[in-house]
């Protein structure tokens, strides 16, 4: 487990330096923001999955989803940051896109409950999680 841990670590900082690179470019055209921006928002959804290698077993689930919902919020902030670039997708395509930040939204929210927080499967917001990753990557390409 530790092994697979490090080497998916290694892979999403591989991924974040290459992002990294391309932030750094000038003048970059809308299309290449908002690839980007989605590229960004899907190594942190990837980030916040490793969180679940530490998922609690007692009851007391707090520092995880405090943990949980930091990184949860700075996907969406990341994925904000296309709205106001809109006119660079599809209509299809950003309709995928809004319709996943909603549901990011709508995850934290929930999330930031304590009542839910104690009451939360980890195989289904795991699950939702994923989703977000997939729909990123149906969206680059």
């Amino acid at each position: 487990q530790y092994f697979m841990q490090l080497e998916t670590t290694l892979a999403l900082e591989s991924e974040r330096r290459q992002v990294f690179v391309e932030e750094q470019r000038f003048n970059l055209s809308k299309q290449q923001k908002v690839k980007t921006l989605l590229q960004k928002a899907h190594y942190q959804f990837a980030k916040t999955l490793l969180l679940f290698e530490d998922w609690p077993l007692g009851l007391d689930k707090t520092a995880f989803f405090k943990n949980f919902n930091t990184e949860l919020r700075y996907s969406v902030s990341i994925l904000s940051q296309v709205l106001p670039l809109k006119d660079a997708m599809t209509e299809e395509k950003y309709k995928t896109f809004r319709d996943m930040l909603q549901k990011a939204v709508r995850l934290n929210l929930k999330m930031s409950e304590a009542e839910n927080q104690q009451e939360a499967k980890i195989s289904e917001i795991y699950a939702e999680i994923s989703s977000f990753t997939e729909t990123i990557r149906s969206l680059l390409h």
